[in-house]
């Protein structure tokens, strides 16, 4: 992503951004806020930035018992499986959270022409507003417990 160096509301001699008056306090919240402001008159590094770890334990227990002595070496298989046990001891474990979407833009921009010629660069807000921060993903926080029962003949 492009960081502009010198943005603004209207167009003037060293400004390679004009940023939509409504959204430019918005927007320069986001560079502060993000760390993008940083790399203000140039382009930001593939995946400079990264978001917490993540870490989920699974547990899974087999047990093989005697079968009914039908056929030779037949056999009845228990097992448990519980999938983020951390999760199941304390519900703050084991919680799966995501960066921010990073395919939502934090600004749209359009190639403008000024008067004298020069080519600038117009941005306005995007039609999705871009959530910044960590999120929960709560359906992969859960946990899940499976109990199998099994007859091997």
């Amino acid at each position: 992503m492009y960081v502009p160096s010198n943005p603004a509301t209207s167009y003037s001699d060293g400004v390679d951004m004009v940023v939509q008056s409504s959204y430019y306090d918005d927007f320069m919240a986001l560079l502060d806020q993000t760390g993008l402001n940083a790399y203000a008159g140039g382009f930001a590094p593939i995946n400079e930035f990264e978001s917490s770890a993540n870490t989920q334990l699974d547990f899974k227990f087999t047990q093989e018992l005697p079968g009914l002595g039908l056929t030779e070496g037949d056999k009845f298989i228990l097992s448990l499986d519980v999938q983020n046990i951390l999760n199941l001891i304390n519900d703050e474990w084991g919680v799966i959270v995501k960066g921010w979407d990073s395919s939502i833009p934090l600004i749209e921009v359009e190639p403008r022409q000024a008067e004298d010629g020069t080519l600038y660069y117009y941005g306005k807000k995007p039609y999705y507003s871009p959530r910044l921060g960590d999120k929960t993903s709560y359906y992969r926080s859960l946990y899940k417990i499976q109990l199998g029962f099994r007859y091997h003949f």
